[in-house]
């Protein structure tokens, strides 16, 4: 039951059902980072889907997911030039004045999203993978407390 919570709340936190309102108008830089979240958001999605039991678990299909979700954490940081806020964006001035943490967020979530892939890659079990999922997704869910604009 805890981790049913844990994973209804990763999924609000990324917003899925509202994305597309809020990509509504971005373009550029803006547009690329919302559709590389929105990315992530889906593949978060999958594998919460998986470890509840709403998704056949298959751990090839849960490994493809989280690298997907680190590739992508890996390749974040040239998509918040610096002063890059403006509507429809919901990043923080903060980013800037909190560069060195922000880009720690990233790279906390593509050392997780990597361990979560690796333990995919052997799971008999969707069970063994929830601890590693739930780290992933305390990672977003901080970065978004951080640095995004609250709704």
């Amino acid at each position: 039951m805890k981790f049913e919570r844990a994973a209804a709340t990763l999924v609000l936190v990324f917003g899925i059902a509202g994305a597309a309102l809020a990509h509504s108008g971005a373009t550029g830089i803006v547009k690329q980072r919302m559709d590389k979240m929105g990315e992530v958001a889906s593949q978060m999605k999958v594998i919460a889907r998986m470890l509840n039991g709403r998704l056949e678990f298959d751990p090839a299909v849960m490994e493809a997911s989280a690298t997907e979700i680190a590739d992508h954490a890996s390749g974040f940081e040239p998509l918040f030039p610096e002063g890059s806020v403006s509507p429809p964006s919901e990043a923080r001035p903060r980013i800037w004045t909190r560069w060195d943490d922000f880009r720690d967020q990233f790279a906390t979530m593509e050392v997780r999203a990597g361990s979560l892939a690796d333990q995919a890659a052997s799971a008999q079990d969707p069970s063994d993978l929830k601890n590693a999922f739930v780290r992933l997704g305390n990672t977003c869910k901080s970065c978004h407390q951080d640095f995004r604009q609250q709704k």
